[in-house]
This record gives structure tokens, sequence and C-alpha cells, in this order.
């Protein structure tokens, strides 16, 4: 790169001298008064603007992999996790029981399969009499009747929810069985 080493100034040419360097500005402007050095650089500027315009969805709790736990968010933008985030903390929890959690959602939804029951069971009333329905309904477990056999749909969905809960029933067993199973193979070894 070729170096000026001529100048024009108000029409009239000047030497450039090789003490004396050309500066440019940085793009962003200055402020009278304080050198360039101490103003924001635009990284931090943008995230100031960053932050003020996302200041309301920053305070919303988020999920982890721990739980929902709410950090408490500083006045330059950064977030203290108080006790929570420590190593002690990590340490002292319980481990994630993985059967347990399984169990309470099939728990959950055997209650869901339940209610809805009822609910088709309070429909059906006094339709179709309690000795028809619980006949039905034993043919059905006993696999001597499907449900695309039973014309009456409210009797079909009763049927389909009674076989849903009786199926998750099993499955918690089983879950639970399975725990308890492995556990005494655990303290076997």
């Amino acid at each position: 790169m070729k170096q000026q080493t001529q100048h024009t100034y108000q029409g009239i040419v000047v030497p450039v001298f090789g003490g004396l360097r050309l500066e440019r500005n940085n793009g962003y402007g200055s402020v009278p008064g304080i050198p360039d050095w101490e103003l924001a650089d635009p990284e931090e500027l943008e995230r100031q603007v960053l932050k003020d315009h996302f200041a309301l969805l920053n305070c919303i709790p988020f999920s982890t992999r721990r739980g929902v736990i709410r950090p408490t968010v500083m006045g330059d933008g950064s977030l203290d996790w108080g006790a929570f985030g420590t190593v002690d903390f990590d340490r002292l929890r319980p481990r994630l029981d993985r059967t347990r959690r399984e169990v309470a959602e099939l728990r959950d939804e055997l209650r869901h399969a339940l209610i809805m029951f009822d609910i088709i069971n309070d429909r059906i009333g006094h339709r179709i009499t309690s000795k028809a329905k619980y006949a039905v309904l034993r043919y059905v477990r006993t696999g001597t009747l499907s449900l695309q056999d039973i014309l009456d749909s409210d009797m079909c969905a009763l049927a389909k929810w009674y076989a849903r809960a009786r199926n998750l029933r099993s499955r918690i067993k089983s879950v639970t069985e399975s725990k308890s199973r492995s556990r005494s193979v655990a303290t076997v070894k």
C-alpha cells in the first residue's frame, strides 16, 4: 500500500510528514470531552437495547433440568441462581426416580380414565340397567365381546374407558413389580 506523500488543504498542497499519521474515526461518532476508550462498545450498546426490549421475557420463570427455578435478575441483567446454582445443591438433592415419575404419570392417566368412566356411566343413567351394563363390561373383560360388537355408542364408550382403566392398572402393577425386583437384585449384589 503506497503511503500518501502530499495532502491538499484549502487548495494548497501540503506535504505529509512521516511523523504524522492519518486518523480514521471509528464510525460510531464520539462525544466531546470524553475519550473514545471510555465510550461503550457497540456490543454493549446492543446488549442494553436487547435487555430493555426483552425485559419482560427475561422475568418469566423457565424450566431447567432441575425443575422450575426462578433466578433473580440483577441490575446489570445477569442472573443470580442463589443456593440452587451451587454444587452443594446438586450433591444434596435426591436423584430423579424415573420409575416413580412413570408411575405418577400412569396414575394420573388412570384418574382421568376413571373420571371419564364415571361421566359416561352417569350419562347412561337408568337407560340401561346396571345388571346389563356390568354384564357387558364382564364380557369385554373376558374377551367374549369386542368393542365393535357393542351397538350403543354410550355403552361402547363406557367399555372402552373400562378397558383403558384396567390396562393402566396392570401397567402400574408391572412397573412397580419390576422396580421392586430390580431393588432386590441390587441389594443381593
